[in-house]
């Protein structure tokens, strides 16, 4: 709770297992010094003159928080180590 307040802010996640698509692999933003470059879920190619780093907002030890890299009104949060979801 103190997190929090220091925050001044807090975040919730909803979500279930029906998903209609999997996430699109965007290995390119895995290197924050790299010109983003990826094709999103929807198949369109998002390519960029500035890096991950560059619209990186907060980096902590578990998460990376950025803007959207297509410039949607959003915050994108990442793991800094991608899991792989086991069945």
């Amino acid at each position: 709770e103190k997190l929090i307040q220091r925050a001044g802010f807090s975040v919730f996640v909803f979500a279930d297992a029906a998903r209609k698509r999997e996430p699109a692999d965007a290995d390119a933003l895995l290197d924050l010094d790299a010109q983003i470059d990826y094709q999103d879920a929807s198949g369109k190619h998002v390519k960029l003159p500035i890096t991950s780093r560059d619209i990186t907002v907060l980096q902590g030890d578990l998460t990376r928080c950025a803007l959207d890299a297509q410039g949607r009104p959003m915050l994108v949060v990442v793991l800094e180590r991608f899991v792989q979801f086991q069945r």
